[in-house]
């Protein structure tokens, strides 16, 4: 999305949460949200770990998988969380595609 999605409550106990989308959403598409470790336990603060809320604008959530691992070419063991982003190939694509545009898929 090109504007951010409102979420609220912040920083105050609820068992509810709330997303308040602004932009237009593509039909036919799945969309998630990852919550990371950012869901805790009000008590005592234990992380929910790597909640996400999927919906999807067409009539079914879409099951497309993409399956591979990580490497670091500087260090033997990986880092726990990565994240991996996908970009369309299309006539606007370059290698500084990173740094202007959003990513198509987050993993």
């Amino acid at each position: 999305m090109k504007t951010m999605p409102e979420i609220t409550p912040l920083g105050t106990a609820s068992k509810e949460i709330n997303i308040k989308i602004f932009d237009t959403l593509l039909p036919n598409t799945t969309y998630a949200f990852n919550f990371g470790e950012s869901i805790v336990d009000n008590n005592e603060g234990n992380p929910y770990p790597f909640y996400k809320y999927v919906f999807s604008t067409g009539t079914y959530i879409d099951s497309l998988t993409v399956s591979g691992y990580v490497e670091d070419a500087f260090e033997k063991n990986t880092d726990e969380f990565i994240s991996v982003m996908l970009y369309d190939v299309d006539s606007t694509f370059t290698d500084s595609i990173i740094y202007k545009e959003k990513p198509k898929y987050i993993f």
